[in-house]
C-alpha cells in the first residue's frame, strides 16, 4: 500500500494504522511538537485509525487548531477518570473556555473542593499518563447507544439527531462516555498540563497556543467567570441549559416565549448599562469584542436607552483616525498591519477627545480611504458637546489603555462585547464561542456582502490573531462585559449555516472544517418561524432583517 506524505511515497502494510505508520518513519521526530491528528484525504483521521488503500497523509502537531482541540479533549477524559478516582460521588461538568484553560465546574456535598483535593486530582492525572493506558474506541449503534446512556436524558436527546449510524465511545482505563470529537491513541501523548483551583471549581490547563512546548499560564479572569455564571444561572432560570432543553423547546412550540425571554434579558442589560452611565455622568463610552459579537447593534441600542434617559449621544469613528497609508511601514512580509494600535494617530485621538469634553469646537478629521490619507478639513463643520452628550466609540482597541492614555479614567466607561454562549451539548461537551462567531460571520458575509463561505473562513485564522493580540488581553480592562450570545440563536441559525457549509467541495482546504460545523449543528432542531426575533435583535445583525444595522 502507498502513502503520499509530503511529496514522498512510503510503503505501508495494508491494515496498519496512521501512528504505526509514523513510528515506522520516525515521522514524529521531523515535528517540534507532538502529532495528535491526521488528514487522510482531506478528512480529520485519528491516529489510531487503519488505512486499507492508498492515501494523501497529512499529520497536524498541537501547533495547529485541530491538532490542540484533540489533546485537550484527551486531557479532558484523563481528568473526568482521575476524579473518579479521587471520589466518586463528584458531578462535573466541563463548562467553558477560561483563564487560558478548561473551567470545570465540580459539585461534592460531602468533600469541600480544596488545594488538597485539586492536588489528589492531579495525582491521579499523573498516574494515568505516566502509564501511558490506551484511550479505545468502540463503535456502538445508535439503538445500543440508547440503551448505554437510557439514564442520561441529556445524551439521549443527543442521539436523536445524529445523521451517522454510528456512535463513538471511548474507554480509558474501565471509564466509558461519548465526546464531541477526536482523542490521542494513549495518556502519554499527555506531557504538559496543569489544574488549578479557581472560583470553586478546576481550570484544566495544557499546551500554550503560541508557544505549545510550555504550558499555558494561568491567567485570572474574575470578570469574565462572573459573565459566565451570570449567563449559566439565567439558562437555568428558563431551563434551557444545553441542547436538549433548547430542542424540546423547538418541538413543543415553547421556544416562541424563550425568543421573547432571551431579548427581554439583552434589553435588561443594556438598560442597566445605560443606567451607570448616566449616573456617574460617564462622557466617553469605548466599546470593543472580537468579530461577530455584534457590537454595531449593541451600540445602536446603547444609544436608544440614553436617549430614552435624555442623553443625546455622539459617535465617533476610530477608522478617521488612521494614520497615512504611506507611513505605516509594511512588515518583513510586505504586508501593513492596518489593525495595530500603531495604525492610529492616537496622539491627535487624545486631543480630540480633551478637547471635547472640555468643551471646545473641534474639526473631526475624516479618512479617505481611496487616498489613504485624511481629508482637508477646510469644509468640515466643527462639532461641539454639551453636559448631555456622551461620546461614543467602538473599536477593536477600546479597552487598550494606551488608546485613551490622556483621557481621566474618571470620564471613561469601558464595555467588553462578545458572544459567551451559555448552551452546551451535554455536561462534557462545552459549545465553543469562536466557533458560534464564525457560523455568525459565515452568514452575514454571504448575505450582506456576497461571500462564500470559504472566503470567510480564509480570513479567519487572521482574525482571530487580531483578536488575541489587540482584544483577549485587554478583556479584563472592561468596567462592564456584556454577554451578546441568544441562547435560542444556533437553532435560528441552523438553516442559514448548513447550505452554505455543504457547498463546500471535498478537494476544499476548509471541507474538514465545514464537516466539523455540520456535524456539531447537526445536533439542533431548526427554527423556521422568525416572527418573534425582533428587528432590534443582535441575531437580526447576522440572518438579516435588522432595522439598527444595514
Amino acid at each position: 500500500m502507498n502513502i503520499k506524505y509530503k511529496g514522498k511515497n512510503y510503503s505501508l502494510e495494508q491494515g496498519s494504522t496512521i501512528e504505526e505508520f509514523i513510528k515506522k518513519y520516525d515521522i514524529q521526530k521531523e515535528y517540534k511538537y507532538i502529532i495528535t491528528i491526521a488528514v487522510v484525504d482531506n478528512n480529520l483521521k485519528e491516529l489510531t485509525t487503519h488505512l486499507y488503500e492508498d492515501a494523501n497523509v497529512e499529520l497536524l502537531d498541537i501547533s495547529s487548531k485541530d491538532a490542540r482541540s484533540v489533546y485537550m479533549r484527551s486531557l479532558s477524559f484523563v481528568f473526568l477518570v482521575a476524579l473518579r478516582k479521587v471520589s466518586d460521588k463528584a458531578v462535573c461538568k466541563i463548562e467553558h473556555s477560561l483563564s487560558n484553560g478548561f473551567f470545570c465546574d465540580i459539585e461534592e456535598k460531602s468533600n469541600p473542593i480544596s488545594r488538597h483535593y485539586v492536588s489528589n486530582i492531579y495525582e491521579e492525572m499523573k498516574k494515568i499518563t505516566d502509564a501511558g493506558l490506551p484511550i479505545t474506541r468502540s463503535e456502538l449503534d445508535v439503538e445500543d447507544a440508547k440503551e448505554f446512556y437510557k439514564n442520561d436524558i441529556h445524551k439521549l436527546g443527543l442521539l436523536d439527531y445524529r445523521k451517522d449510524e454510528k456512535v463513538n465511545i471511548y474507554d480509558l482505563d474501565g471509564y466509558k462516555n461519548y465526546f464531541y470529537g477526536y482523542m490521542v491513541p494513549s495518556t502519554d501523548y499527555l506531557k504538559i498540563y496543569n489544574i488549578r483551583l479557581c472560583n470553586g471549581g478546576v481550570v484544566l490547563l495544557g499546551p500554550d497556543v503560541n508557544n505549545p512546548d510550555k504550558l499555558t499560564e494561568f491567567k485570572h479572569e474574575p470578570r469574565l467567570f462572573s459573565i459566565y455564571s451570570e449567563a449559566k444561572d439565567w439558562a437555568k432560570t428558563i431551563n434551557i441549559p444545553t441542547a436538549f432543553e433548547l430542542n424540546n423547546a423547538v418541538k413543543n412550540g415553547s421556544y416562541h416565549d424563550i425568543i421573547r425571554y432571551a431579548e427581554a434579558y439583552h434589553e435588561k442589560k443594556i438598560c442597566e448599562i445605560s443606567d451607570v452611565i448616566c449616573r456617574d455622568n460617564k462622557k466617553i463610552i469605548l466599546i470593543a469584542g472580537p468579530s461577530s459579537s455584534g457590537k454595531t447593534s449593541f451600540s445602536q441600542r446603547l444609544k436608544i436607552q440614553l436617549i430614552a434617559s435624555k442623553k443625546r449621544p455622539i459617535s465617533i469613528s476610530m477608522d478617521n483616525y488612521f494614520i497615512d497609508r504611506d507611513k505605516n511601514i509594511p512588515d518583513k512580509n510586505g504586508k501593513r498591519d492596518f489593525e495595530s494600535l500603531k495604525a492610529l494617530d492616537v496622539e491627535k485621538f487624545n486631543e480630540d477627545l480633551d478637547m471635547l469634553i472640555s468643551g471646545y469646537e473641534v474639526k473631526l478629521p475624516v479618512y479617505d480611504f481611496i487616498t489613504g490619507k485624511r481629508k482637508d478639513d477646510t469644509d468640515t463643520i466643527p462639532t461641539k458637546i454639551g453636559e448631555d452628550q456622551p461620546i461614543i466609540i467602538e473599536g477593536i482597541h477600546g479597552l487598550n489603555p494606551a488608546l485613551t492614555e490622556a483621557i481621566s479614567s474618571a470620564y471613561k466607561y469601558k464595555i467588553y462585547v462578545s458572544e459567551l454562549t451559555q448552551l452546551s451539548l451535554d455536561e462534557y461537551n462545552s459549545i465553543s464561542t469562536t466557533d458560534v462567531r464564525l457560523i455568525r460571520r459565515i452568514i452575514r458575509d454571504n448575505s450582506h456582502r456576497g461571500y462564500s463561505a470559504e472566503a470567510t473562513m480564509d480570513m479567519w485564522d487572521s482574525v482571530n490573531e487580531g483578536e488575541r493580540k489587540n482584544i483577549f488581553v485587554f478583556q479584563e480592562n472592561a468596567d462592564i462585559m456584556f454577554n451578546s450570545a441568544l441562547i435560542y440563536e444556533l437553532s435560528a441559525m441552523k438553516k442559514y449555516i448548513e447550505p452554505l457549509l455543504e457547498e463546500i467541495s471535498p478537494d476544499s482546504p476548509y471541507y474538514k472544517e465545514a464537516k466539523r460545523i455540520l456535524k456539531f449543528t447537526q445536533y439542533f432542531l431548526s427554527i423556521d418561524d422568525e416572527s418573534d426575533i425582533p428587528n432590534t435583535s443582535i441575531l437580526r445583525e447576522f440572518i438579516g432583517g435588522s432595522k439598527l444595522v444595514d
